[in-house]
């Protein structure tokens, strides 16, 4: 169990973490809306971006909260969506069939 001052410093680091996230994204939309060629570099910070919020949305699943996994107007397409789950996908070696058995045999497609 968490004592109190390492969960408030493990609220403050995510607070500061979802602050930095939130400067980088506003920044990258900018360069975006200018430059449809727009190619963030690194692009191992994407995947840490990436990694970090799949795991946090999940932790957040698994205690309960059923939120959407998209803000109102993100701007997300269903492409954009279909090629990063067919990316994430193959990342962990899951065939689009288990994708289908998984969501059949439990409930977490549901929600």
């Amino acid at each position: 169990m968490c004592s109190p001052d390492t969960t408030m410093d493990a609220a403050s680091g995510m607070a500061g973490v979802a602050a930095y996230l939130e400067r980088q994204i506003e920044r990258a939309n900018a360069v975006m809306e200018t430059d449809h060629e727009f190619y963030p570099e690194p692009m191992e910070d994407v995947q840490k971006v990436l990694a970090l919020a799949v795991r946090l949305y999940v932790a957040n699943y698994h205690a309960g909260q059923n939120i959407s996994i998209f803000p109102e107007k993100s701007g997300v397409s269903a492409t954009d969506v279909m090629i990063a789950c067919t990316r994430m996908l193959e990342a962990v070696n899951v065939q689009l069939f288990e994708l289908g058995m998984f969501q059949t045999w439990s409930n977490h497609s549901n929600h």
